[in-house]
């Protein structure tokens, strides 16, 4: 099944994913980061940068140097002076699913978020990536798997079943998940 995964992410892709060698888990970080730093082969999904609240953004990071927990974090002064917007760009066979009211997103759909502080998003501070993986993947969180990179797009920082993701993302179990409707 990993193969079909591999084999639809690299076709929907086009050339920003020719030739690229997915490993048996979906693809590698490093291919994370050529698709990551290739925005424009994906589907731009709002125009305008989204807002987006101070405690979604502590969550949708990593724990910086010094913190505990995300659950910390939260309660702590630094949570209330976070905050930032972002952009969402999704793969062309998710582009129907993301704008639907219940969506079903079919596997090997990537969904990536460029999230940048109050002022240019020419500089962004890190970028969040779902993908849609295999049945049974990761039942608890619809089968996604969570990924995020650096600010510049070099780096994968985390990915896999991330606790802190699927503390979130479960409240959206009738959305596939995802936690913005983009209708």
């Amino acid at each position: 099944m990993n193969r079909v995964l591999n084999l639809w992410v690299l076709l929907t892709c086009g050339a920003v994913l020719h030739g690229f060698a997915a490993d048996e888990k979906g693809l590698s970080s490093e291919e994370f980061v050529k698709l990551v730093g290739k925005l424009e082969a994906l589907t731009l999904v709002t125009a305008e940068p989204v807002s987006m609240r101070s405690s979604s953004w502590a969550l949708c990071r990593n724990p910086q140097p010094g913190e505990r927990d995300h659950g910390a974090l939260l309660k702590s002064a630094t949570a209330r002076k976070l905050g930032g917007f972002y952009k969402t760009y999704v793969t062309p066979g998710g582009a129907e699913a993301i704008k639907a009211e219940k969506p079903v997103f079919p596997e090997g759909t990537m969904i990536v978020k460029k999230k940048f502080v109050k002022g240019s998003e020419d500089s962004p501070e890190l970028f969040t990536v779902m993908l849609k993986r295999e049945r049974g993947f990761n039942p608890e969180a619809g089968d996604w798997e969570f990924i995020t990179l650096s600010g510049d797009a070099k780096t994968v920082t985390s990915r896999g079943k991330q606790t802190s993701c699927i503390e979130c993302h479960r409240l959206y179990k009738d959305h596939d998940f995802v936690t913005k409707n983009y209708k």
